[in-house]
This record gives structure tokens, sequence and C-alpha cells, in this order.
């Protein structure tokens, strides 16, 4: 898959794409809620990141208009990520500021009150995210990460 100053892409489609940027694994939402399949597609991709690194950072981008997951598939998602909660600086990116990005904000507090032990921000913006990402991770190139998040989209856009 096409590489973005340094980003491969693991699989992507017009509403979805996971890409890994050194100890960073970049998930995108567009348009579509996730699923608990989904999550079952991203763990191994994780996993894998968590062998490599002693700690790894996850940005989970969703772009304006994505509705949120159902309350069954926060909990999974929850049970999922706790025990990488050691090593895992998570940040949850909502653009936008209609009604979706409001429900998702909600969401994204109801999913933080369940990890209490992980290191987890929410952000209005794939720049704000990668700049609270760069704090917990030694190293990261915040301008870097956020042009890679920002060429996957167009990337993922441009997918039928």
């Amino acid at each position: 898959m096409p590489a973005s100053k340094g980003a491969r892409v693991e699989y992507a489609s017009r509403n979805e794409l996971v890409a890994v940027a050194g100890p960073v694994v970049i998930r995108m939402m567009d348009g579509r809620a996730t699923t608990i399949e989904d999550y079952r597609r991203l763990m191994p991709v994780l996993e894998v990141a968590m062998e490599q690194d002693p700690a790894v950072g996850f940005l989970h981008v969703f772009h304006s208009g994505t509705p949120p997951a159902t309350p069954e598939v926060r909990r999974h998602a929850a049970q999922l990520f706790e025990p990488l909660a050691a090593r895992l600086a998570s940040v949850m990116i909502l653009t936008g500021d209609g009604l979706s990005s409001k429900l998702m904000r909600n969401s994204a507090q109801s999913v933080k009150s369940i990890l209490r032990n992980s290191s987890f921000d929410v952000a209005r913006s794939i720049d704000e995210g990668a700049r609270m990402l760069a704090l917990d991770l030694v190293g990261i190139d915040p301008e870097l990460l956020a042009s890679q998040c920002e060429e996957l989209h167009v990337h993922m856009r441009s997918l039928s």
C-alpha cells in the first residue's frame, strides 16, 4: 500500500484507514460508525506495533460527520484497550463542530471514563492531537505526524 511521508497504510477504504508511522498507529474514520469488526481488524496492527516499540501512540481520527459507535462497540473497545493501557498513549481527534462532533465528544468522554489507567486525550484538530501525542511519546515530530495524517485522509477520500 502507498506510504505517506513514512506512514505505511495497513488497510484503507473510503470510510476507514489504518496506517503505521514509526511508533504511532493512525486510524481514521470518515462518515461511518465504528463496528466491533473494525476493532478486530485493528488489534493485530496495534499488537505488532507494541512488539516493535516499548511505547506506542494511537491517533484515532474521526472526521466531521462520522456518527458515534454504539455503546456496545465502545464497551468492546474499552475491554480491548485496557490491557494495553500501560504502554499505549491514545488521542481521539474529533474534527468539526456539528451535532455529530458533539455526540462523538460525549462518546469519547464515556470511553475515557472506562480507561482509567490509560493516557487518553481528546482533541478537536489533527494538529492539536499530534501535539498532545508528542507530549507522551519522546521523539515524535508533531508537525510531521499532522502532515502524514492530512495526506492519509486525502488518500482515503480518493478511494471508491
